[in-house]
């Protein structure tokens, strides 16, 4: 029995705590709840929904009525400020504005929520009530065009990008494109805050974001026509590069399996591929310059590394292709069935073609890049002492390696008589004519 008493107490105790916490309820009732109408107003800002509520002041005190609105684009509760004063224990006809902002969306159906709260003077209470509404709403003509050019700017910006990284090799050296991808992040940039802008109905304020982005995109096009040609010749002539060096691998990989010394030239093999390596890191840094003078070291590095090592004999070959006498020294090593030496007689039939091209890779790179002065006074200069390459490869990437202003100068005369010398010696079984070797050829 005490604890049935004691359980109707606490209860009571609870209600009347409950009443106390809430506030009594306005006397009001709202007119129309259903609006039709835009996200946002034709000329840019919020759309506005005239609404009415009829409210009857009960207290012996003037009363002010204040309202405050959903917004859909903070998602928060906002002051709409006083809409009425009603006099004691007077009916008052108070009229409000809903501001809707709903940019961006492509129309429907959407509920806002509205309290309306009264301050009494001199008393404690605050009566309020709130009212649900029902907007129908869609875009305007004017932001379906600012969302229509956004959208244009952003598939021209996507089809730059795609131009500029694809600018690579198979074997994953790009050409770094700073300038064009610069560009091309502001203009993200750009879009981005003018979506958001149409979010907040701010259409003018949108399509001036666009035109930025526009002009980030102009550039980046520029830039990259400007510096494409170049970028494009460094990659072919890396790739070329990359693919000469494992040619000469494998040539070398023959050799030692027929027994034949390739300490000297695997050094040289290995000065060249760190060559190459600073080529693809000056691509990388869009210094297509300096690329083409590493490429073109490189290159003859490679044709050093073949004439450090005798060729297998060629009555040493099977019917397969392989190499039947490996020496004991030589690790089991796949030699590929075409011969070692063909790789290396064909890389020296076509070393004119090759370092001729890289050359005028190197030129034409200069020539955009600093222009046709400093391009004279390159190509004028003297040979240095120092135009030997160290005999062992060196201590640490990049050490000991050639800067792009201590390359010396390609004398192909001399590269020619290299040649020339080395495919008569590479293939004995050729009589060389009087004619060709004494005869001057005009």
């Amino acid at each position: 029995m005490r604890l049935t008493v004691f359980t109707l107490a606490a209860l009571l105790l609870f209600s009347v705590l409950v009443a106390a916490a809430k506030p009594p309820e306005l006397q009001a009732t709202t007119g129309e709840t259903s609006f039709s109408g835009w996200n946002c107003n034709p000329t840019g800002g919020p759309a506005e929904y005239k609404a009415v509520a009829y409210i009857t002041n009960p207290y012996d005190a003037t009363m002010s009525v204040n309202y405050t609105y959903y917004d859909y684009y903070s998602g928060m509760m906002l002051n709409g400020g006083r809409i009425c004063v009603i006099p004691p224990t007077q009916p008052a006809h108070c009229e409000f504005t809903i501001p809707v902002v709903l940019g961006g969306e492509t129309g429907g159906n959407s509920s806002v929520q509205v309290r309306l709260f009264g301050t009494l003077d001199g008393r404690p209470e605050q009566p309020e009530k709130a009212f649900t509404y029902d907007i129908i709403h869609k875009p305007t003509s004017i932001e379906g065009n600012v969302l229509g050019t956004i959208s244009g700017m952003q598939a021209r910006l996507e089809a730059q990008e795609v131009a500029i990284t694809s600018s690579c090799t198979s074997n994953g050296v790009c050409c770094g494109m700073v300038g064009p991808q610069s560009n091309l992040d502001s203009a993200r940039i750009r879009l981005s805050i003018a979506r958001e802008l149409v979010r907040q109905c701010r259409f003018n304020d949108a399509m001036s974001a666009t035109a930025s982005a526009a002009l980030n995109v102009g550039e980046a096009e520029s830039s990259y026509r400007s510096s494409s040609a170049a970028c494009r010749a460094s990659l072919s002539a890396y790739a070329q590069s990359a693919s000469n060096l494992t040619n000469v691998n494998s040539t070398l990989v023959a050799r030692a399996a027929c027994g034949r010394n390739i300490a000297a030239s695997r050094t040289e093999l290995a000065n060249a591929g760190l060559l190459l390596g600073q080529a693809g890191d000056k691509i990388d840094a869009d210094d297509y310059a300096g690329a083409g003078l590493y490429l073109s070291q490189s290159y003859l590095s490679l044709n050093r590394s073949l004439t450090l090592s005798d060729d297998c004999p060629l009555a040493g070959l099977d019917g397969s292709g392989a190499f039947t006498q490996p020496t004991p020294e030589s690790t089991p090593i796949v030699v590929p069935a075409s011969g070692g030496d063909a790789i290396s007689r064909a890389i020296g039939a076509l070393g004119y073609i090759v370092i001729a091209a890289i050359i005028v890779v190197v030129g034409a790179a200069l020539y955009v890049s600093v222009g046709k002065r400093h391009l004279d006074s390159l190509m004028n200069r003297g040979p240095r002492a120092s135009e030997e390459y160290p005999g062992a490869p060196p201590a640490a990437p990049g050490a000991g390696l050639l800067s792009s202003e201590d390359l010396p100068p390609v004398d192909t005369t001399k590269i020619d008589e290299e040649f020339q010398d080395w495919l008569k010696r590479s293939e004995p079984s050729q009589k060389p004519e009087p004619s060709k070797k004494h005869g001057k050829k005009k």
